[in-house]
């Protein structure tokens, strides 16, 4: 009896290896699920910071409280995210780790502070801080030291700040000359030279660099909105897509994958809109298979949606 419950055990615990071998080998030949950040108003509430796995469209909510979360961003790492909460109507940004738990406050300016952007390298965020009511600046923190770096001057236009890939430039749209329309600039954060990238009679804005530093995207418009990539190799703007929606807008600035083959972004209303997907081999080859793919089959609002970084 006893040998016979030894050799029960024994089969079992082979079988229990061959299993946990087996998945192991699986999840190494399947793809990963793909996971965004976002920001978002389901039936009417306040917008909450939600966590979406793609393959699934299912969403996990990070914040639960009554003031608007909104502009999430990943640390380099993806076990971090800073996002802006608007609570009494003043804009801070506060940092909480990829679960939604250990909030505390990035900075304790007084000033309304908009669009985080993480450093690729992990040590600085920069970010819009708002000065007067139609002025703004941006500045970058220092995660190591805490020292606050002013990288422009009190502009009009200035908005989501997009590092380079090697973490030396910020990309930001600024209409420093009070003419009406927004362009895109480069700030080098380690010796403030600003230099103007896009400048053009277009208003530009939402600038995003590509994982593979190839391209800079961005958001063209006179009266509907546009998606431009800037080809970094050839120095030069090319028209991504054109929405076929009149009047519709863009409210967020669209985001790399980080294979730097797919763009996600908002489009819609201001009540109501969704995120979608595009291909940017299939737009580059063809305006005919440029076709947005719908990720947020739920209505409600959505904005700010961002890839988590690859995990090394």
């Amino acid at each position: 009896m006893i040998r016979v419950q030894f050799v029960l055990i024994g089969l079992i615990t082979l079988v229990c290896i061959c299993v946990i071998s087996l998945s192991v080998i699986i999840g190494h030949l399947l793809p990963y699920d793909d996971e965004i950040l976002l920001s978002a108003s389901l039936n009417g509430d306040d917008f909450e910071i939600y966590r979406m796995l793609l393959s699934r469209s299912l969403m996990v909510p990070l914040t639960h409280n009554d003031s608007n979360d909104t502009q999430p961003t990943w640390s380099s790492d993806g076990q971090q995210i800073a996002f802006v909460n608007s609570l009494a109507s003043h804009y801070r940004i506060f940092i909480m780790d990829a679960q939604g738990g250990n909030v505390h406050r990035l900075t304790d300016s007084l000033e309304d502070e908009h669009g985080p952007a993480w450093s690729p390298d992990g040590r600085f965020i920069a970010y819009e801080n708002l000065i007067y009511r139609f002025s703004s600046q941006i500045v970058m923190t220092d995660l190591q030291s805490n020292k606050l770096t002013r990288l422009t001057g009190a502009d009009s236009g200035s908005n989501t700040a997009a590092w380079s890939v090697d973490s030396h430039f910020v990309a930001y749209a600024s209409d420093p000359n009070k003419a009406g329309n927004d362009d895109i600039y480069t700030v080098d954060v380690r010796n403030g030279a600003i230099r103007p990238l896009i400048d053009d009679e277009a208003f530009e804005a939402n600038p995003a660099w590509s994982p593979d530093g190839r391209y800079l995207s961005y958001t063209s418009q006179s009266l509907d909105p546009h998606i431009y990539l800037w080809d970094r190799t050839q120095a030069k703007s090319i028209l991504l897509y054109e929405p076929l929606i009149p009047f519709a807008f863009i409210p967020s600035a669209p985001k790399w994958s980080p294979n730097s083959r797919f763009l996600v972004y908002t489009m819609g209303k201001l009540t109501t809109s969704a995120i979608y997907q595009l291909d940017v081999d299939a737009c580059l080859q063809s305006a005919a298979y440029c076709v947005p793919k719908l990720l947020t089959p739920k209505v409600g609002s959505y904005a700010d949606p961002e890839w988590r970084p690859h995990q090394p």
